[in-house]
């Protein structure tokens, strides 16, 4: 099926890059970043970012506000984040974000189009990863950013943040 066709696929590309020598090499990792970045780039797509808090399930902060959200995916510098295969076993979760999309109406209905959830970002108690639900896919990431006093900051501003 489809999945055979990709891994044939992806075998024929690697050796590809093999015969290529070094040159290749650097594309090669470009490639992999790059499908991950689409993938996590959707997050900036995100109508509603609902901040919980892992410990206690308790809802911390709710960002609606275009400006808030697009000031909250860069503090966290999604763009730089490093896919990675695992997340060491002992990481436990601290806050997790989820996001919402306006939902798409359909032509005759007459709905106040609600927000469905298209995923969420986990962060871990002291550390320098995130997991991410997107799109149906699990993806794993090593961050750069100190995402959970950004998320308490966030957490603490109960007004909208006018700059």
């Amino acid at each position: 099926g489809m999945k055979r066709i990709f891994y044939l696929t992806a075998i024929l590309i690697l050796s590809a890059g093999v015969l290529q020598g070094c040159s290749a090499k650097k594309q090669k990792s470009q490639v992999k970043v790059t499908s991950r970045q689409d993938d996590i780039s959707q997050v900036s797509k995100a109508q509603k970012i609902e901040i919980v808090s892992c410990r206690d399930r308790k809802t911390i902060a709710v960002l609606k506000n275009k400006d808030d959200i697009r000031k909250l995916i860069g503090e966290l510098k999604i763009d730089e984040w490093k896919s990675v295969r695992e997340i060491p076993a002992e990481e436990k979760a601290a806050y997790r974000c989820l996001l919402y999309q306006a939902e798409t109406k359909k032509l005759n209905e007459d709905s106040k189009g609600g927000m469905v959830k298209m995923g969420s970002l986990t962060f871990y108690k002291d550390s320098a990863y995130s997991s991410v639900n997107i799109l149906g896919l699990q993806l794993k990431f090593k961050i750069t950013a100190d995402a959970e006093s950004i998320l308490e900051n966030f957490s603490h501003a109960d007004k909208p943040l006018k700059e």
